[in-house]
């Protein structure tokens, strides 16, 4: 849920993907430490899991489930790494773990003191999220044409009404050419559609001419007319 514009307070960020082996990810970022973030994500990664068998599947037909809780505070005080991931793990041997479910928490002040690799995309999109290394930022716009496409978007969200006019302007331009193009393409496929089942109807008709057949009855039925049958 977001505000009218990007810089208006009280704007939530809960996001559910889906990726394409099937795993589905709960994306949470909060603002403010209320301690209990252990508690919260376990809930969403739980609500995640178990949802899908709402869909009627079987037990062994769940998919995978991640939480990710991206931290503007320093949560874990004795962990060095800015993201960290758990997993419920054996106890007498570490090397065992049930990879069904996982929680992930990036921690941005610890990252903002890491030593940062621009060439590493968690990194990359960790700057975009915080924003405020400008000329960090632009050296992975360079890199990563995703980030600077959601850069241009940012930008355009929190602009003023001229830099969003021309904006919605190209937009609509965008999308007027696509659609032109796309029915330009259903239309030259009806055509082609056509021919296709014309130049096999003129087929049918040579075989019935050279078989002896009356053309009035080839006509009814090819659907071809007599000059068409007889210049065959």
């Amino acid at each position: 849920m977001l505000p009218e514009i990007i810089n208006q307070k009280l704007g939530i960020l809960d996001v559910k993907a889906e990726l394409l082996d099937g795993t589905t990810v709960d994306i949470e970022m909060q603002n403010v430490n209320y301690h209990d973030i252990e508690k919260r994500m376990t809930y969403y990664l739980n609500q995640l899991y178990v949802g899908e068998l709402a869909k009627g599947k079987m037990y062994n037909e769940l998919n995978k489930a991640i939480a990710i809780g991206i931290l503007n505070f320093d949560y874990f005080k004795d962990i060095e790494e800015y993201h960290t991931i758990w997993k419920m793990t054996e106890q007498h041997d570490k090397t065992k773990t049930i990879e069904e479910q996982e929680m992930h928490f990036i921690e941005l002040p610890k990252f903002l003191r890491s030593n940062l690799n621009t060439d590493r995309k968690i990194d990359q999109w960790l700057l975009f999220i915080e924003y405020s290394r400008k000329e960090l930022l632009k050296m992975v716009e360079d890199k990563n044409e995703m980030i600077k496409e959601a850069v241009e978007e940012y930008e355009y969200l929190k602009g003023d009404e001229e830099v969003q006019r021309i904006a919605f302007l190209r937009r609509k331009y965008e999308l007027d050419h696509n659609n032109a193009l796309y029915h330009a393409q259903k239309q030259g496929e009806a055509i082609g559609e056509k021919r296709g089942e014309k130049a096999k109807q003129i087929e049918i008709a040579r075989k019935m001419k050279t078989k002896g057949m009356e053309i009035d009855i080839i006509a009814e039925l090819t659907g071809l007319t007599k000059e068409e049958i007889e210049s065959l």
